[in-house]
C-alpha cells in the first residue's frame, strides 16, 4: 500500500543573520538585512562631486524594506539618495530623498532587488544618511514522505522523500515512530548532498505478518534568507500481503471422551482476521462469549 504524508508548519523562525554594516561606495551586498550609510558612515560627513551606486540583490520576487533610522541631512536639491526597485536603468523609482532633519517614509522593493544611487556636488557636505534594509523570504515548500510497497519478507520498510532535501537536515533522532512490529534504527538514503529517502529494519529479522506503522518527522528547512523554518511531517506504511498465521497459547494434547477444554489462539501482526473452525477429529464445538 502506497503511503500517504502531511506536512504541517509548526514554527517559523526567522533567525536571520546580524546586520552587517556596509558604506554606499561598497558596491553591494547579497544579504537579506544590512545597515547603509553614506561614505562617512554613521558619525561623519560624505565628501564632495561623490557618485556611488550600491545594489542589494535577492532571489527574484522577495520583497525588501528599506526604513531609515534617523534623521536625513542632505543639501537640498544638489546631494541626493534615489532608491530604485530594480536595476539602476529599467526599474521602478520609490524615493528621492534630499534635505534636512526629517525621517524619510519606509518603502518596499518587490522584485528582490534595491539599487541606491548617491551623489554630491562639490560644496557643502553634510551628515548624509543611515537606513536599514530587510526582508522575509517565503517559507520552503515542506516534502512528502511515500512509503514503498512492503511484501512479505521485507527486511525493512522504506519511504521516498518527494521532493529530496539536503543530507545535512537530516537528523535521525527526530523520526517517531508507532504501530506495526519493532523497528531499529533509521538510516538516511542520500544521492550525493540529496536525502531521497530513508531505510528502517525490522527489529526481529524478516517481516512474517501483516501490520501498518505511522511515521512523524521534525524537519528544519531554511529559506532564501537562511531563516529556519520547522515543519513535521507525517507519513504511514502498511503491510497486507503476508498469509494469516498465528499460534496456539497453551494447547491441550489429548482430550478424553466427555471432556471439555478452551482453546485459545493469537493472530500474528496487527490487524483484525476472520477465522473458521474445522472439525477434523471426532467431538463436538461448543460456543463460548470467549473462546477462539
Amino acid at each position: 500500500m502506497k503511503g500517504w504524508a502531511l506536512a504541517t508548519l509548526l514554527l517559523a523562525a526567522f533567525a536571520g543573520k546580524g546586520q552587517t554594516e556596509f558604506t554606499i561606495d561598497e558596491v553591494g551586498s547579497s544579504e537579506c538585512t544590512g545597515v547603509l550609510t553614506d561614505t562617512g558612515g554613521a558619525g561623519d560627513d560624505y565628501g564632495g562631486n561623490e557618485f556611488y551606486v550600491f545594489v542589494v540583490d535577492l532571489a527574484p520576487g522577495i520583497p525588501i524594506q528599506v526604513s531609515f533610522l534617523e534623521e536625513v541631512c542632505l543639501e537640498s536639491p544638489f546631494d541626493q539618495l534615489q532608491i530604485i526597485d530594480g536595476p539602476a536603468d529599467s526599474g521602478l523609482n520609490l524615493a528621492t530623498v534630499t534635505g534636512v532633519d526629517f525621517i524619510p517614509e519606509a518603502v518596499t522593493a518587490v522584485s528582490g532587488m534595491v539599487t541606491f544611487i548617491f551623489q554630491s556636488d562639490q560644496s557643502v557636505n553634510y551628515c548624509g544618511f543611515n537606513l536599514l534594509w530587510e526582508s522575509q523570504a517565503p517559507p520552503p515548500l515542506p516534502p512528502v514522505l511515500v512509503a514503498e510497497e512492503t511484501a512479505c519478507g521485507d527486511l525493512g520498510l522504506t519511504w521516498a522523500i518527494e521532493p529530496p532535501v539536503s543530507c545535512a537536515v537530516w537528523v535521525a533522532d527526530s523520526l517517531v515512530f508507532n504501530g506495526g512490529v519493532g523497528l531499529g534504527a533509521p538510516e538516511v538514503l542520500c544521492e550525493g548532498d540529496s536525502a531521497t529517502g530513508f531505510f528502517v529494519p525490522f527489529a526481529e529479522g524478516a517481516l512474517a505478518a501483516n501490520c501498518s506503522w505511522d511515521v512523524t518527522w521534525g524537519l528544519g528547512l531554511s529559506d532564501a534568507c537562511d531563516s529556519v523554518h520547522v515543519f513535521t511531517v507525517e507519513g504511514t506504511a502498511a503491510a497486507t500481503t503476508c498469509p494469516v498465521a498465528g499460534d496456539w497459547i497453551d494447547p491441550v494434547e489429548t482430550l478424553c471422551e466427555g471432556a471439555c477444554d478452551t482453546l485459545w489462539w493469537a493472530p500474528s501482526g496487527c490487524f483484525d482476521v476472520s477465522w473458521v473452525w474445522t472439525q477434523t477429529g471426532g467431538g463436538a464445538v461448543v460456543d463460548t462469549p470467549d473462546s477462539a
